[in-house]
C-alpha cells in the first residue's frame, strides 16, 4: 500500500506559520501603525499560502483520484469555501484599519478573537484531511501515480512560494523528513533555486540543525 503523506510538508508548513502569526496578533499594538502594517503583511503572505495549497489540493492531489470515480468526503469542500471567507474578511478588515481608526484597540481585539477562530478550525480541517482523506490518496494512488502528483504539485507552486514553504516547513520537518524531502531537491531544481533553498533553511534553522542538514546532504555552502 502506498504510505506517502500527501499533507505532511504543507500541513506542518500551515501549523508553524499559523502558530507565530496568532502570537504576533496577539503581541500587536494597533495603535502603532508601523506594526498593523507589518502583521497584515503577515496575514497576505498566510493567505497566498492557503491559496495555493487549496489550489494545488483542488486541482492536484484531489483530482488525481476523482479522475478515477473515486468519491471524497463531502464536507472538505465546504469546509474550503468557509475558511476562505474568515480570513477573506479578516483581510478586508485590514484594509480601512489604521493606528487613528475610532476604537482601534476594541477592533483588533475583536480581529484577534477571529483570527483565532479561523486559526482553530483550520487546525481541525487539516487533521480531517489527514484523518479522512489520507487514507483515500494512498489506497487509490499507486507509487507511480503518486510520484506524478509529487510533481505536479512543484510544478504548479510559483517559485517565490516554494521559498515561503520550505521557510515556515523545514523548521517543522524532523531532521530525517528534511533530508528526504532535500534530496531530490539537489537533482532536479537549478543551482539558482538551489541556493535560494539553502539561503531560506540558514535563516530558518538554528545553526547547529542548518550544519547537520548540509552535512547530511553531503554539501558544502560557501
Amino acid at each position: 500500500m502506498n504510505t506517502f503523506n500527501f499533507y505532511n510538508f504543507h500541513h506542518k508548513a500551515i501549523r508553524n506559520l499559523l502558530g507565530q502569526l496568532n502570537v504576533k496578533f496577539g503581541k500587536t499594538d494597533f495603535e502603532n501603525q508601523n506594526e498593523i502594517d507589518s502583521l497584515k503583511m503577515s496575514l497576505l503572505k498566510l493567505m497566498s499560502l492557503l491559496a495555493s495549497h487549496s489550489y494545488i489540493e483542488d486541482n492536484v492531489i484531489l483530482t488525481a483520484v476523482t479522475s478515477k470515480g473515486v468519491s471524497i468526503p463531502e464536507n472538505l469542500n465546504h469546509d474550503h469555501n468557509r475558511l476562505d471567507s474568515i480570513i477573506f474578511k479578516i483581510i478586508s478588515a485590514f484594509q480601512t484599519l489604521s493606528s487613528t481608526t475610532p476604537e482601534v484597540k476594541e477592533k483588533g481585539s475583536q480581529l484577534y478573537l477571529l483570527f483565532n477562530q479561523f486559526h482553530g478550525e483550520f487546525l481541525l480541517h487539516m487533521h480531517l484531511e489527514e484523518v479522512d482523506m489520507l487514507p483515500i490518496l494512498q489506497e487509490h494512488l499507486n507509487v507511480e501515480e503518486t510520484e506524478i502528483v509529487k510533481q505536479q504539485m512543484v510544478n504548479k507552486t510559483p517559485h517565490k512560494l516554494i521559498l515561503d514553504w520550505f521557510l515556515y516547513g523545514l523548521p517543522a520537518l524532523s531532521y530525517q523528513n528534511q533530508i528526504e524531502l532535500l534530496q531530490p531537491v539537489i537533482s532536479n531544481y537549478s543551482a539558482e533555486m538551489m541556493s535560494g533553498v539553502l539561503s531560506v533553511a540558514k535563516k530558518s534553522l538554528p545553526e547547529i540543525e542548518f550544519n547537520k542538514l548540509i552535512a547530511g546532504l553531503n554539501l558544502k555552502v560557501v
